[in-house]
């Protein structure tokens, strides 16, 4: 294989040769260094593929390259003989362990002074078919672009690609283990990208070189790019005052509506909350005037500049259960302090957060009589039951038993309020009948009333009654729950039996081999 180029110091400095080459001849000469370069991220992958089949708008930098003249600590004479042609302007045609340089020099005298020459090298490195062969090492380390000559192997035309490269010389392993690290760390962090806002007003607010029709179908940009343009100069924040905070800098600088608004819409389309369809900007618009709403009701949430906090109350708000989420989620941003962060990843925060739902669905509040003996031999049988199926299901996510009389998280409470509390962050209630006392027909009813403002059509509660405690339990039972199902009993095993096979049901568990 040979790749051709012009060789010469880059700054002064690292001698580079550069050149262009085909994608898959750069992707099959060269390694991924994993000592100091990040593995493949599999979202961006996809992006350049999409990127490379997409012929409009294809560029991308040079391919950044390293090798080691000496595969030692120590140069040797053929590296000094390489330094001194190239140095004197010289021909030369010299081999190295898994490559060979041929350097043909062109020299011109300079117009300021024609007794100095100007050099133009052109040179062809080969590489043995023997070197590609067995577990050799390639010739080459990725120093910068290992992404996108990942992406050579992805479609078949992706090889024949023309692609720019620059190959930096080291005259040892040492030199190159040393300095590529350097090179890539400057690279990544000496360059001051272009601010988001302003690169997106370019695309957005230009309708004649990019198209609506672009915006959608070219890989470069997408729909959220046509969703941010139908949006960010239409939205009227004389009336969603409350979130205005979240599109201005952090920094300061002023607003960031383009590309807040592109974030925004990228995040949601991203985890699929919202569709292709021109519908989506309805649904987005109607949820931001929730949000909005909910924002009015706390200064602290009213200041956040936090656009990730704002894209996972969105999130949760265009989601079918907003009704039981949003709520929660909303107590549990400002018990927490999330506000005092100023940037979140939104997509982190969600995931966290579904746990969290997930955990308190986990947990199961006992509405019982209290200082009843045979009441608390309930509660022992309910909470060795929900253990035994902890155990035998091999949950990750426990089932949990509470009872408020048991609570205790260090402070002075509202017993009242900490009962609805409670209730309202529960996924399953069992109400014990047993006795009729008032307090467990009020919080069975506050369930009741709770599912029907949500909506859901199952109940959310398992009634039990010790009938060993009154001889005519249908006189015993409320008119209001008589035609709701129960677990009636007399024996302790008949509690365990039939909590146990309605506690499975209701969960959907299934046994783990």
């Amino acid at each position: 294989m040979e790749l051709k180029g012009v060789l010469d110091t880059s700054l002064g400095n690292f001698l580079c040769i550069r050149g262009f080459a085909k994608l898959g001849d750069l992707h099959d000469v060269s390694d991924f260094d994993e000592s100091f370069q990040r593995n493949l991220i599999k979202t961006h992958k996809q992006e350049l593929v999409d990127f490379l089949n997409d012929n409009k708008f294809l560029f991308f930098p040079e391919v950044i390259l390293g090798a080691e003249l000496v595969d030692s600590l120590d140069e040797n004479d053929t590296v000094k003989t390489f330094y001194e042609k190239f140095g004197l302007g010289e021909n030369f045609k010299l081999k190295f362990k898994n490559f060979t340089i041929q350097c043909r020099t062109s020299k011109t005298r300079k117009k300021e002074d024609t007794r100095v020459f100007d050099f133009s090298r052109s040179v062809t490195i080969s590489i043995p078919d023997s070197v590609f062969k067995g577990k050799n090492l390639k010739p080459f380390s990725r120093i910068d672009g290992n992404h996108r000559l990942s992406a050579a192997t992805a479609e078949p035309h992706f090889k024949d690609i023309n692609t720019p490269f620059c190959i930096v010389l080291f005259r040892n392993i040492s030199e190159k283990s040393e300095y590529s690290r350097v090179i890539f760390h400057n690279i990544n962090s000496k360059s001051i990208p272009v601010d988001l806002e302003h690169s997106t007003r370019l695309i957005l607010e230009n309708n004649k070189a990019y198209p609506d029709e672009d915006l959608k179908k070219r890989a470069s940009f997408g729909h959220h790019y046509y969703f941010a343009r139908k949006l960010y100069k239409n939205m009227d924040f004389d009336l969603l005052g409350s979130i205005h905070n979240a599109f201005k800098s952090v920094a300061g600088k002023g607003e960031e509506l383009a590309s807040t608004f592109l974030k925004l819409f990228k995040f949601l389309l991203d985890e699929k909350i919202l569709t292709d369809s021109e519908n989506s900007v309805r649904r987005f618009k109607h949820a931001l005037t929730e949000i909005n709403a909910l924002y009015s009701k706390s200064s602290n949430l009213k200041s956040s500049k936090n656009d990730g906090l704002l894209a996972a109350f969105l999130y949760f708000q265009l989601r079918q259960d907003n009704e039981v989420v949003v709520p929660s989620f909303y107590q549990w941003v400002l018990s927490n302090h999330i506000t005092e962060i100023d940037y979140l990843n939104p997509k982190d925060l969600t995931k966290v957060f579904d746990k969290i739902i997930h955990s308190k669905k986990r947990k199961v509040f006992v509405s019982m009589p209290f200082g009843k003996d045979k009441t608390d031999n309930h509660y022992q049988i309910i909470y060795r039951v929900i253990n035994e199926i902890n155990i035998d299901y091999k949950l990750k996510v426990t089932i949990k038993a509470e009872r408020v009389d048991w609570f205790n998280d260090g402070t002075s409470y509202n017993i009242n309020d900490k009962i609805l509390a409670m209730i309202e962050n529960c996924g399953l209630l069992i109400g014990n009948l047993t006795y009729a006392r008032p307090n467990v027909y009020h919080e069975i009813g506050f369930m009741m009333g709770r599912d029907r403002l949500l909506g859901q059509l199952g109940n959310n509660f398992l009634l039990i009654l010790d009938e060993s405690v009154t001889e005519d339990a249908d006189k015993t039972v409320g008119f209001n729950l008589r035609g709701i199902k129960q677990i009636r009993f007399k024996e302790s095993e008949e509690l365990s039996k039939e909590l146990k096979e309605n506690i499975v049901k209701f969960y959907g568990l299934q046994q783990v081999n």
